[in-house]
């Protein structure tokens, strides 16, 4: 296997859509809900973040991420707590998002988004979260892969997060389908 190295000119990103599947009940998706933030731009103005409900994500940090995976999962113990398995991520499938960047010295942004499904929950590693992240909560399923923008206790899921999982909704179904023993598929 070739090891991965980032293109020049390209910044990254990384996360995970967690599932866990359940037998007995309804299977639950992990997200992160986001403090809302005031962000100075480069002419001086403000822009409001918004607080969103959020797949956990960030961004590859060369010299301390060996790579996309590790993002992965570092991003995962800082925005939720939960440590998950090197395994389990590299095994998982994944979508790829690119745009134009903004940021400094890249011309192009990839997000990279893997779907992790577990049948037992991850290894709970701390209680406080990245300063970013306002709570950490598993929501059924039901209520995020809907045909529309799911607003969960009142708050928006982020576009894009919702967006990204509505490319995996077939497959979450589907598996969800499997471990709770169904024969038919929709």
């Amino acid at each position: 296997m070739v090891p991965w190295r980032p293109e020049k000119g390209v910044s990254y990103a990384a996360g995970v859509a967690c599932i866990y599947y359940r037998k007995r009940a309804e299977s639950e998706i992990l997200l992160v809900l986001t403090k809302e933030e005031i962000i100075r731009q480069t002419d001086g103005s403000d822009f409001v973040k918004r607080s969103a409900w959020q797949l956990p994500i960030g961004t590859f940090e060369p010299g301390k991420d060996a790579d996309l995976v590790v993002t992965a999962i570092r991003e995962t113990k800082e925005e939720a707590g939960y440590k998950l398995p090197r395994s389990a991520v590299e095994e998982a499938p994944y979508v790829s998002r690119g745009q134009p960047s903004d940021r400094e010295g890249s011309d192009k942004h990839e997000t990279i988004t893997f779907l992790v499904g577990l049948e037992e929950l991850p290894e709970k590693v701390h209680q406080a979260p990245d300063p970013h992240i306002k709570r950490v909560a598993w929501f059924p399923l039901s209520a995020v892969l809907t045909h529309y923008r799911p607003k969960l206790e009142g708050v928006a899921m982020a576009s894009k997060h919702w967006y990204t999982l509505s490319m995996f909704a077939d497959q979450i179904r589907r598996i969800d389908k499997e471990k709770k023993g169904c024969k038919e598929f929709a």
